[in-house]
């Protein structure tokens, strides 16, 4: 409601000030090993996440990998998981690392790729985020978008140099995924450039 945004807003406002002062950790961790600036970042406020970097805000503070359940994710893979472009822009221009890796090996751009934000995926692109990259199962960014069935994440994708039968621990490649999915679209793209609609993932299942 109009009564939250403005409590939230007067909240944030009075932790700045305290921040200024020097009373608050910039980079301090919660019980849950998340700093201010992974909140202000899953909040999506902007102005606040423009604030704690000025202020000296590390970009690249990952939740606390001792803390069961956190992936060690950093801001920027906060924001790539919400496409949201404004705060991505806004790390990247304070050089936060673009293909930083989680404890499962992904990176901004895989986040990115399966909330199936082309824009975002567009964005870390175009500041080098390198579209070949696996994580710890050795799924690409374009495996992410094909299972996400998001059309133009994997036309974005395609136009770098990326391996459009690229496979996964389980021998999985992408057309599989977008088979799975239901997306008839992203099978035609990917069929469309050669994808091998005969291979056999771990399992001795094809594309069909």
């Amino acid at each position: 409601t109009g009564l939250h945004v403005a409590l939230e807003n007067i909240l944030f406002r009075s932790f700045l000030c305290l921040l200024e002062k020097g009373q608050f950790d910039l980079n301090g961790l919660d019980h849950l090993g998340r700093g201010p600036l992974s909140y202000a970042v899953m909040s999506g406020n902007l102005e606040a996440v423009e604030k704690l970097l000025h202020l000296g805000a590390n970009p690249d503070h990952e939740d606390s990998p001792q803390k069961i359940g956190l992936a060690a994710l950093t801001p920027l893979a906060c924001a790539a998981a919400q496409g949201d472009y404004a705060v991505i822009e806004a790390l990247l221009d304070k050089h936060a690392q673009i293909d930083l890796r989680d404890r499962h090996g992904r990176t901004a751009l895989m986040f990115a790729a399966t909330a199936t934000s082309g824009a975002a995926t567009r964005l870390l692109l175009s500041r080098g985020s390198q579209a070949d990259r696996v994580d710890n199962e050795n799924r690409t960014p374009l495996s992410f978008a094909s299972e996400a069935g998001s059309d133009a994440v994997v036309s974005l994708l395609l136009k770098q140099i990326v391996e459009v039968d690229s496979k996964d621990k389980s021998l999985t490649t992408p057309l599989m995924y977008a088979a799975v999915s239901g997306s008839e679209s992203v099978v035609s793209i990917l069929a469309s450039r050669g994808a091998d609609v005969d291979s056999k993932n771990l399992r001795g299942e094809t594309p069909l």
